[in-house]
């Protein structure tokens, strides 16, 4: 009997290890995925932030269960291998990082391509870094450490100790549940959506973040109310932004969907550069590079009226380009905007004069 409770014992052991693992993994995961899908307002900065939390919440929850269901020898054998090399490989990273000019100074000198070139600039780049990773997490480990010491003493010192740890436990092990509930929705609520983006312009007021992250914000002015803010997300994959480039007054476009559950999402933020071509067209009504520009912005944020009223102007100063009045008209009808092509199709029929586009 004992060792099948013996035996069962471990098995928990191992799945709360396990849990935890799974959990911290989750909410790394939806607090990563989760900010692409942030709606325009404070909530999202506050999502964000919970979920930068809670990572480092059920990172310490992880941990802390790892230690405790390691075996004693394990441990032991562990610590004797850290205490053996590390030291040589702190050692050897020292002495390749104080090097480090030479080896760049030695690959600078090597002409030609080749193997050994490449290892030596790797190695003098790599040495710096890893060497102050591993001092992090040296810390990081000797703090994690000396703080479960403390907790295990204050358990077995003092009974209510330990349940405070235990209800911090299931607390963070709740609210990370809450959390990835929460985000999924979101997630769920722009994956699944189909209804049609808004385009609003606006400006950038202020940008400000976590330096070295990349937990940016930028608060723009609110297309709802003259004296409004938004606060948006910035989200370098799907934005193809660059925080640090991003400076208050620049003008910007920003799509908002309705969401499936109703939920209002940014589906992107972008740089309004064609703010600039409306004075260019209003000097210029014959120009036809910037009336483009035009028309392919309203034909990118699906402002079809917009995009087939500005082909006919273009076409009037231009009859002689139907292939590009075609060209709209073909993708307006493969957005199934199927009046205002059938419109620039005819206008195209009965341009009949040759002419250049300027």
């Amino acid at each position: 009997m004992s060792g099948v409770v013996g035996q069962a014992a471990r098995a928990l052991i191992r799945v709360r290890t396990l849990s935890a693992l799974v959990l911290c993994g989750l909410t790394f995961w939806f607090a990563n995925a989760g900010g692409a899908y942030q709606g325009p307002g404070p909530l999202s900065s506050l999502t964000i932030l919970m979920g930068a939390i809670l990572f480092l919440s059920t990172a310490l929850l992880l941990a802390r269960r790892v230690a405790g269901a390691t075996p004693p020898e394990v441990s032991v054998g562990i610590l004797e291998t850290l205490a053996r090399y590390a030291p040589l490989v702190v050692l050897n990273l020292m002495a390749v990082n104080v090097l480090a000019p030479l080896i760049a100074l030695i690959a600078s000198l090597l002409v030609s391509v080749s193997i050994v070139k490449a290892a030596l600039t790797l190695l003098g780049w790599v040495s710096g870094k890893a060497l102050f990773a591993l001092f992090f997490l040296a810390v990081v480990g000797i703090a994690t450490v000396a703080g479960m010491r403390l907790v295990d003493r204050a358990e077995r010192r003092w009974p209510l100790a330990g349940r405070i740890a235990a209800v911090v436990d299931w607390t963070v092990v709740g609210v990370a549940i809450v959390y990835c509930a929460w985000t999924m929705a979101l997630t769920f609520n722009a994956v699944l959506d189909r209804g049609p983006a808004t385009i609003h312009r606006s400006e950038i007021l202020r940008v400000w973040g976590i330096p070295h992250t990349t937990l940016w914000w930028a608060d723009v002015r609110s297309w709802e109310s003259p004296r409004g803010i938004k606060r948006i997300f910035i989200y370098p994959d799907r934005d193809a932004l660059t925080p640090a480039l991003l400076d208050a007054g620049q003008p910007v476009k920003i799509a908002v969907r309705p969401g499936l559950f109703r939920l209002a999402w940014v589906e992107r933020l972008r740089l309004d550069f064609e703010r600039n071509s409306d004075p260019l067209v209003s000097l210029a009504p014959s120009a036809g590079a910037p009336r483009k520009w035009l028309i392919a912005a309203a034909l990118r944020d699906g402002r079809w009226e917009e995009a087939a009223r500005q082909t006919e102007i273009y076409a009037r100063y231009h009859p002689g380009d139907r292939a590009y009045v075609k060209r709209v008209a073909a993708a307006l009808r493969e957005a199934r905007q199927s009046r205002p092509a059938t419109d620039l199709e005819r206008l195209a029929l009965s341009a009949s004069a040759p002419g250049t586009t300027r």
